[in-house]
């Protein structure tokens, strides 16, 4: 059940919020800041939605090339920046901010194939939205997400299959635990298939060992890694990659592939 699919995430992360009584991100704004970018030079119905990584400002993605990288390709799609800061995550506002104040106006506009592209933080956050909206978000490119602590990735990757893992938890999942539950959910579901799932990441990046096992339940031709670490130089070689790859052509035109 959706709803309470929410309820529990929401719940799990107020929790977390609780125990750092010195840390307390900023609040949430109504509507959620974003900014758009006029990409595609053709009338175009895609739009690209980037979710930035803890820290991080929307304007990130323009200030690092990601945006120009685009253009340069000639990619047919627009593209919106939110401001989905750790704040929307705690407050357990992110999927409701993002379809009010993004997918919900933008589809007024006449967009209406969504790719959720989120770095680190904002993997994990393109992870929820899909499970949240399986309807309306076509497909995810996740670039390093924060797959939870490593003490939950280790017990995946000690499990035999994610399945088995997922059936094992007890009790109400945790903040850790969510990301791998819905990587199973879409992996499980009639919807968006788990093939239209794209990961990325720098062989020395920190999170490497979840994302090579994610990357384990994905085509290969979904999977791009380059040297580097967890930094924006390794993330725009890879989004470059994927820019110019089949794999990326199929995901943005999903009725023309």
């Amino acid at each position: 059940d959706q709803a309470m699919k929410t309820l529990r995430c929401i719940l799990v992360l107020a929790l977390a919020v609780s125990s750092q009584s010195c840390f307390m991100p900023r609040s949430p704004e109504v509507p959620i800041p974003v900014s758009f970018y006029d990409v595609s030079e053709q009338e175009t119905d895609t739009l690209v939605i980037f979710l930035p990584g803890r820290g991080d400002s929307p304007g990130v993605f323009e200030s690092k090339g990601f945006i120009g990288a685009m253009k340069e390709f000639g990619v047919r799609a627009d593209a919106v920046a939110a401001d989905a800061h750790l704040g929307c995550y705690y407050a357990g506002q992110l999927a409701d901010r993002i379809e009010a104040d993004v997918l919900a106006p933008y589809r007024f506009e006449g967009y209406r194939t969504f790719i959720l592209v989120g770095t680190s933080l904002g993997g994990y956050g393109s992870l929820w939205l899909q499970n949240e909206f399986p309807d309306a978000i076509d497909s995810v490119v996740l670039f390093a997400p924060f797959m939870g602590s490593e003490e939950v990735v280790e017990s995946v990757r000690r499990e035999e299959s994610l399945g088995r893992w997922v059936a094992g938890l007890a009790g109400e999942p945790t903040k850790d635990e969510f990301p791998w539950i819905w990587i199973q959910d879409l992996a499980e579901s009639e919807g968006v298939p788990v093939q239209s799932v794209m990961i990325a990441f720098g062989e020395k990046d920190r999170f490497r060992p979840a994302a090579e096992t994610v990357a384990e339940l994905l085509p290969s031709s979904r999977v791009f890694r380059s040297p580097g670490g967890h930094d924006w130089e390794t993330w725009l070689d890879l989004w470059r990659k994927i820019l110019g790859s089949r794999a990326w052509a199929e995901l943005s035109a999903p009725g023309e592939s």
